[in-house]
């Protein structure tokens, strides 16, 4: 028996008649399909994900499968079987006591490496030139059905610790609690059926909050389906959309009570939301992901009057989810979608486009999106009931006189394209001729033209009859020209150049006008009290850029004297409205740093000119808009409150971003002659926003 751990070899087993004939035929091991169909039949390389990225690009993973694993579930049994069977085989061998050993060519090795004993089979009742045929027979029997079935690893459970080893790290990066699950979220956050039902009222109700891409009836439709399975067939990004949703309907019934708690139930709904995020793996590539983190950054966008660095990030992380999905491609020329998947991918990246633009100039960075790559067709004109799943013609678009929910985003994603190409030309180190900023100014005129006169700009006080939000969508496309014309003009109009001078400062005084002519009215009791949500930090960026150009307009004016007949706006309608901004400032200086940041940069200029404090501690908005800073006296210093910002503002700030320095999305307003720290003190800015 000692030589018979040296019968079996680790070699494969013949028939008779091969070992008759001489030949070693080689056996042909069925290895399973572990790629997916069409990249199997198409000879392509796969990732093996579900789906794979290769059908994600295709056709958003709607193919993807991977029929040829469907033998693999009842693989464990039949090993234990064939294992079994090995082992008592090996049983048999081992209780005899034969002495003529089998040559250890003639037999195979067993799945786990060790070798089995054979005997001359005198225990079996066999003749003994018999018994080694028998036994290879049998041992090549299990050898063969071990080769028909899917391919095993060697050591039971190594792959799926590998794998399970690599998903523990790339979740710890992710900052997701291990203990996480859909149903512990879902136990957490989900508010009662009856509240649930009022937030969705309250955001699918007015119209006013609904993103473009999000389809009021096909939602609907999902959320009651889901809502008979309580939401466990329901995937994580579609939850997290659902609680985005939440959130943003949490937040405006907060609003209106005036609510400022870290705890309210929009902070909830907004953590929830990314929880469920980081448990769908939003850093891959998947369907629902880009619009589930859009949404997600424009609810973390409404929580701040203040740029957010953060919100930037995850907007470029949908951005490239986005085009990994093929939506910068018109469905009409790529991919197979039917008419309401075309048209919603549509809505949605006119929608990514115009937020990566609008964010990427708030934080001074060159946008993500480059139009040259896309062919994606603007939307339609259309409202969500004019369309749905299974439409089979998409209907005619409404006409441009019609005022609907889309209209103004449909007009907006018109104006974008110069729009980018005037923050580009802003971002370059090439200093542009006079001849290209006059062409830029011209294509940004004629597609201001293009804006129908239902959505042409005109003042409160003249549209007592129309809706607040088609007030409200009326003054973003207004803004969005004029910060144009700025933007386009800043660096040119610090180099002397008078017509730029001219164009900027008129701009920058329109800013400041028509954001005073609407802070006014959504207060309580204004007329626009119901969208004040709409106030936003974009909002807020615009009257910055305008403010901080009218203080540059006055330190150029008292170091060079300005001819004051080029000027459509003279020095002390430039001085009233200056005072007009730092009223706002007083006002926001609680929940906005940027207007803590511009309230002191007014007040170090309009010092410069000789205004006596007195008049401009407590400045009011003049006799255009009639309205008073709500502050005290006693809370103001130097015409600002040092009160704390407020906590629900994420960003951190170190004492040199108060310089209008490094990230400054305005940095390029100290480019050429004229520094803007000449005219604001930076010792004393940053002392006085020490703020920890």
């Amino acid at each position: 028996m000692s030589h018979k751990s040296q019968s079996i070899g680790s070699f494969r087993a013949y028939s008779t008649r091969q070992q008759r004939a001489g030949k070693k035929e080689p056996v042909k091991r069925q290895r399973p399909t572990l790629v997916c169909d069409h990249c199997k039949a198409s000879k392509l390389r796969c990732d093996r994900n579900r789906p794979c990225s290769r059908c994600v690009r295709r056709d958003g993973g709607t193919s993807c499968s991977y029929n040829g694993l469907s033998r693999a579930r009842g693989q464990p049994a039949i090993e234990e079987r064939l294992q079994h069977l090995e082992a008592k085989v090996i049983q048999l061998l081992d209780a005899t006591d034969a002495s003529e050993p089998v040559h250890s060519s003639r037999l195979p090795s067993n799945s786990t490496g060790q070798q089995a004993h054979v005997s001359s089979g005198r225990e079996l009742g066999l003749p003994k030139n018999q018994f080694p045929t028998v036994v290879e027979e049998v041992m090549e029997s299990i050898h063969q059905l071990r080769l028909e079935l899917p391919a095993t690893v060697d050591e039971p459970g190594l792959e799926e610790s590998i794998a399970d080893g690599n998903d523990v790290v790339s979740k710890s990066i992710l900052g997701l609690p291990s203990a996480s699950s859909q149903g512990a979220i879902l136990s957490q956050y989900m508010p009662l059926q009856k509240d649930a039902d009022h937030l969705l009222e309250t955001y699918f109700g007015s119209g006013t909050f609904v993103q473009p891409f999000i389809h009021t009836r096909q939602f609907q439709r999902e959320y009651h389906t889901f809502q008979v399975e309580h939401f466990q067939a329901a995937s994580a990004f579609w939850l997290s959309t659902l609680f985005s949703i939440f959130s943003i309907a949490a937040l405006v019934h907060e609003g209106a009570a005036g609510e400022k708690t870290a705890q309210t139930p929009s902070c909830e709904f907004y953590n929830a939301a990314g929880k469920l995020l980081a448990l769908g793996d939003y850093h891959e590539t998947q369907r629902d992901a880009p619009e589930a983190l859009l949404l997600y950054a424009h609810c973390k966008s409404l929580r701040s009057l203040d740029p957010n660095h953060e919100c930037g990030a995850i907007i470029c992380m949908a951005v490239r989810h986005a085009y990994e999905l093929g939506y910068h491609r018109d469905p009409d020329t790529f991919g197979r979608f039917t008419v309401f998947e075309g048209e919603m991918r549509r809505r949605f990246w006119a929608c990514c486009k115009q937020v990566d633009i609008m964010v990427s100039f708030q934080l001074g960075l060159p946008n993500n999106i480059i139009l040259e790559n896309c062919d994606t067709k603007s939307p339609s004109n259309l409202l969500d009931s004019d369309f749905d799943f299974d439409t089979q013609i998409l209907p005619q678009a409404r006409p441009e006189s019609e005022p609907t929910p889309i209209l103004w985003f449909i007009v907006k994603d018109r104006l974008m394209p110069v729009f980018a190409r005037i923050c580009q030309a802003a971002l370059s180190l090439r200093v542009k001729s006079e001849m290209e900023i006059m062409e830029l100014e011209t294509e940004a005129r004629k597609a201001y033209a293009t804006i129908p006169n239902i959505l042409r700009w005109r003042s409160v006080s003249e549209s007592t009859s129309d809706p607040p939000f088609l007030v409200m969508c009326r003054f973003f496309l207004e803004l969005l020209f004029l910060k144009s014309l700025c933007i386009l003009h800043l660096k040119y109009m610090v180099r002397g150049s008078t017509h730029s001078i001219v164009q900027c400062t008129q701009a920058a005084s329109s800013i400041v006008r028509s954001v005073a002519d609407i802070h006014c009215e959504i207060r309580p009791g204004g007329r626009l009290q119901a969208v004040s949500w709409m106030f936003n930090n974009f909002v807020m960026t615009d009257f910055l850029l305008g403010g901080s150009t009218l203080c540059l307009y006055i330190n150029l004016d008292r170091r060079r004297s300005i001819p004051q007949g080029s000027m459509m706006v003279t020095l002390e309608e430039t001085l009233l409205l200056l005072k007009t901004a730092h009223s706002i400032c007083v006002d926001r200086s609680l929940s906005s740093i940027d207007a803590r940041r511009l309230g002191r940069a007014i007040n170090f200029t309009l010092e410069s000119t000789d205004v006596k404090q007195s008049a401009f501690t407590q400045p009011t908005l003049g006799s255009a808009t009639g309205c008073q800073p709500q502050t005290t006296p006693e809370t103001i210093v130097l015409g600002i409150p040092d009160w704390p910002v407020d906590s629900t503002n994420h960003n951190t700030y170190s004492e040199d971003q108060f310089t209008f320095s490094t990230l400054d999305p305005f940095d390029f307003i100290s480019n050429g002659l004229i520094d803007i720290e000449q005219f604001c003190d930076t010792t004393t800015y940053a002392n006085d926003f020490n703020i920890t």
